[in-house]
């Protein structure tokens, strides 16, 4: 840097090689997997709160404001609780198996 005269940043510019590294756990694969999770939602409630989580995200990744992080943790902390705290029966109702488009019915 000193024998070119040049900054820090002009020098990782010049002679730095970009790192990229693929990561699926990023917001846009999150996002995506969200998406696909929807499709078999059936409950209109339950859908609406898997699509404030893909809003939430993509504002997150827009800004990287931890408000959204806060919020994506509040939505999914009570989605956890209520698939923690139900079982397969109740919880199976507002999904449908996508393989036969018909709602599977659990005993």
């Amino acid at each position: 840097m000193n024998e070119e005269d040049i900054t820090e940043s002009e020098f990782y510019q010049k002679y730095g090689e970009p790192v990229m590294e693929y990561n699926r756990f990023d917001g846009a694969n999150f996002v995506e997997l969200i998406q696909d999770m929807q499709k078999s939602v059936q409950n209109e409630s339950l859908s609406a709160d898997l699509q404030q989580l893909i809003d939430l995200t993509n504002l997150a990744i827009e800004t990287h404001e931890v408000e959204y992080a806060n919020e994506i943790y509040k939505i999914l902390h009570d989605l956890d609780y209520f698939l923690l705290r139900y079982r397969i029966e109740d919880v199976g109702k507002y999904t449908k198996d996508g393989s036969c488009g018909t709602v599977p019915e659990y005993r």
